[in-house]
């Protein structure tokens, strides 16, 4: 019921700011990065939905401040890099400031899920999908 009442929370305070649907739970997970060729896994918590396809550090359900949420504020739609090295997600995630990675993350049914993310110096993280889609909504 808590977790029910956090996601509610977390869905009317980002409507305004962010436009970003809430995922459908938090959970303890574990996130593995591979870094020139060395694995590391990570226990964290994040909000992910039940197919894995959107993310968002559960630090941003408790604070809008967090940079993953700043992003619509920060550049404006001419700003998007398009070139043919690199995605257009994580050009962004870089002009932001933020680290862009492909990662793998455990969700429910602790099946792994690949994603790429946008990983900021204050921890929080989105992927990149969500990032791109609020950043550039009209």
């Amino acid at each position: 019921m808590w977790n029910k009442f956090l996601l509610l929370i977390l869905a009317l305070t980002t409507q305004s700011a962010f436009a970003w649907q809430a995922p459908t739970s938090c959970l303890e997970g574990q996130i593995k990065t591979v870094t020139l060729g060395k694995t590391e896994i990570e226990r964290a918590t994040y909000c992910t939905n039940t197919a894995g396809s959107e993310l968002l550090s559960q630090n941003c359900t408790r604070n809008t401040e967090c940079e993953a949420l700043r992003s619509k504020e920060t550049l404006e739609r001419k700003n998007l890099r398009m070139t043919a090295v690199g995605t257009p997600g994580f050009h962004l995630c870089t002009d932001l400031k933020g680290e862009g990675q492909i990662i793998e993350f455990t969700v429910s049914d602790k099946k792994w899920v690949k994603l790429d993310r946008c990983l900021f110096s204050d921890g929080s993280f989105i992927d990149v999908g969500s990032l791109l889609e609020n950043t550039y909504k009209d």
